[in-house]
Order: C-alpha cells, then sequence, then structure tokens
C-alpha cells in the first residue's frame, strides 16, 4: 500500500487529474450499463434508442463536468504561478536593487577615470571592476590607453617625425609602464575582450617595445591568422619601427619578422632611392623637402648604441640646376653624441644617391614614414654631411 501511493505520489499533477476524469468517464457508464441490464431496461430489445439517449446524456454531463474541472484547476495553477512569482520578486528586489546601484558606481567611476592621469585612472578601474566585475570595456579600455603611452614614449626615445629629435630620457624619470600595460591587457583578453583583435594588437606593440622576440613572433601569427582585419595596422610605421626593436642586434630575426608580416625587412636599397626620386621637387623655393626613415644599425658598426634603434633618419633634399638631387641628413641627437665622425656641419649637400651609399654599409632601412617640407622651425637643427 506504502508503496502504491508513493509511486501515484510522484506522477505530476496534471497527469493525475487527466487520470482521474478518465476513470469517471469509463466508471460511470460501466456501472450504468451494469444496473441497467440488472433492471432489465434493455431485455427484450426495448427502446433501444432511449438506452443511446440516456447514455448520451449522461456523458455529456459528464465532459461538461470534466471540462469545469480542468478549467478550475488551469485558474488555480494561474494564481499559485503569480504568487510564486511575486514571492521571488519580494524576496530578489533588494539584491536587484543592490546590483543596480553597483552597476551604476562602477560605471560612474570609469567615465571619471577618463580624465585622470594613469595612475590615478588606474585605480579607479580597480574601484569599478570590484563593485562590478562585468563592467563592459574596463579592462580592455585601460590596457589600450597604457599602450598608447608606452608607444609615445618609444617614439619620443627614437625619434619623432614632428620634431626630427629623440629625447632619451633622464635617468631619474620613471619608466613606461610596460607591466601595467602587460596585465590589463591580458586580463582583458582573458574575460573575453578582446576588442575585435587591437588587445592582441596593443600587446605585442608592448611586447615590442619589450624587446621580447618570441611573443612577438607568436602574436603576429595568431593576429594575421585570427584578425586579418586588424593585421594592416601592424605594417604601420610606428609600430613597424617599435616590433623591429624586438629584433636588435640579429639580421636573422628581422628577416623572419618581415617574412611573418608579409613584408620585406629590411628594405632594398632600391626601393629606398625609389621613395626618395618619388617625391617633387619642382617648387622648392620655400625650402628644402625631407624623407624620413626608420633604420636600425648594422650590429658590426653600432655595437655600443644598438639599444638606441631604430631611429628617426631625415635626408633634406634640394635639386641643382642640372636636376641632380642633393641632401644633407638629420640624425637624432642621442645618435650623433655617440657617432661624431658621421657628420661636419661646414660641407655642402652631396649627391643624394652617395648618401645612400655611405649609409648602407651602417644601418638597414626599416619603413619610409613621411615626407614634405622641412619646418623652417627646426632647419638649425643637427643637419649633417657623411664624412
Amino acid at each position: 500500500m506504502a508503496r502504491g501511493r508513493a509511486i501515484f505520489s510522484s506522477v505530476p499533477q496534471g497527469w493525475r487529474l487527466v487520470g482521474q476524469i478518465a476513470v469517471i468517464l469509463v466508471v460511470i457508464p460501466a456501472c450504468w450499463l451494469i444496473l441497467a441490464r440488472l433492471t432489465g431496461v434493455t431485455s427484450g430489445g426495448q427502446d433501444p434508442l432511449g438506452l443511446v439517449l440516456i447514455l448520451a446524456g449522461i456523458m455529456g454531463a459528464i465532459f461538461t463536468v470534466g471540462g469545469l474541472v480542468i478549467a478550475l484547476a488551469s485558474i488555480v495553477t494561474l494564481l499559485s504561478i503569480n504568487e510564486r512569482v511575486r514571492s521571488t520578486i519580494q524576496r530578489e528586489l533588494p539584491d536587484f536593487k543592490e546590483q543596480a546601484d553597483r552597476q551604476i558606481q562602477a560605471y560612474l567611476l570609469l567615465q571619471t577615470s577618463a580624465a585622470e592621469d594613469v595612475e590615478g585612472a588606474t585605480a579607479l578601474v580597480e574601484q569599478a571592476l570590484h563593485l562590478y566585475p562585468a563592467a563592459h570595456h574596463a579592462r580592455s579600455d585601460l590596457g589600450l590607453r597604457l599602450t598608447e603611452v608606452v608607444m609615445a614614449d618609444f617614439i619620443r626615445r627614437h625619434g619623432d617625425p614632428d620634431t626630427v629629435y629623440a629625447a632619451w630620457p633622464a635617468p631619474w624619470e620613471p619608466p613606461p609602464p610596460f607591466s601595467e600595460a602587460v596585465r590589463w591587457l591580458r586580463a582583458a583578453w582573458d574575460h573575453g575582450d578582446a576588442r575585435d583583435g587591437r588587445v592582441l594588437v596593443a600587446l605585442l606593440t608592448v611586447y615590442g617595445a619589450q624587446r621580447y622576440y618570441d611573443s612577438v613572433i607568436a602574436l603576429v601569427r595568431t593576429v594575421r591568422d585570427t584578425y586579418p582585419d586588424q593585421f594592416a595596422y601592424l605594417r604601420e610605421q610606428e609600430r613597424l619601427a617599435i616590433l623591429s626593436y624586438a629584433c636588435v642586434p640579429f639580421d636573422e630575426r628581422l628577416r623572419e619578422l618581415g617574412g611573418a608580416l608579409g613584408v620585406t625587412l629590411p628594405m632594398n636599397i632600391e626601393d629606398v632611392r625609389k621613395a626618395i626620386a618619388a617625391i617633387d621637387l619642382s617648387d622648392d623655393n620655400t625650402g628644402p623637402h625631407y624623407a624620413d626613415f626608420y633604420v636600425v644599425g648594422r650590429f658590426s658598426k653600432w655595437s655600443d648604441d644598438l639599444p638606441r634603434f631604430p631611429v628617426l633618419m631625415r635626408i633634406l633634399l634640394t635639386a641643382t640646376d642640372a636636376g641632380i638631387r642633393e641632401g644633407r641628413l638629420i640624425l637624432p641627437w642621442p645618435l650623433l653624441t655617440e657617432r661624431r665622425e658621421l657628420y661636419s656641419n661646414g660641407k655642402a649637400p652631396r649627391p643624394v644617391d652617395d648618401i645612400i651609399a655611405d649609409l648602407e654599409p651602417l644601418v638597414h632601412f626599416i619603413c619610409s614614414v613621411k615626407s614634405g617640407r622641412h619646418p623652417p622651425s627646426i632647419l638649425s637643427a643637427n643637419v649633417i654631411n657623411l664624412a
């Protein structure tokens, strides 16, 4: 008996109701037939149509009652569900309100962090993530911002096309935020916030500035295979200079990097000559034109100064009346102070082809940066000729 009750109680409520109705629909007509036979209602073939009508009436009543029972059960079920939902909402509502408040506070902190310096922004982002760990793009935004700081510092050290100079930092200046940038970029990647590959591009940029060659090569291939739309950004001049920094002082690494990026590294000398020849010097009344390149010193010639590479090198260009292109060379100060034999301020411009021929055994050309008119504001810069 107990086992039967257990089996019955395990049947869902809806099926129990259906079963009970089915039993009613079967048992009542059966009992009626038995009673009719015992009382002789059908004996002798008396009025079978009347019996059918009676049974039809009984069945109709039964179906009507069954329908009412089902409708009543549905109403009771809906009321029960509504009560459960109301009870759950009342129980969970305080938690929902608290979560919403924490999320709002987190996003307010993230908005405030955009106006802070790097240290202040880092502290605010950490507070925001403590309140709401799933804050959208919080980690990647900070990682990308730190990467911009690393890139700006690299350009300042190795040659800014806007000023030509490379300001090698003083010993007391703080280093770039390498570790913080890597930490936040990797955290963004681990939380699925790749920003369509921008996080990986930023991460390998930081690795390049740290001279982590193996990590650079591995991530270049990952970006190429996983985020082809972002791959072109790795060939931008400034990023190409940073990635080449990881190859110093090994020439074979530079060639391997070029193969991974799908570019020729180092540049062919003929391509350098073509880039210079393509500059229009027909109107030079307002001052000389220029061509900028990032270069890396050859190991045999610059062993003591290789960490300073790559550097921005500017060639000032003019044309003689005979149409011969002449040039003078501008190199960043940190490079010149170590290699004074490279320049002589008293000499006149020399043919560009001669300058390129003299540079070829000393440096590898990484990429052409830009060309244009040399600003008068820096005409007094360290203009030099190769000895």
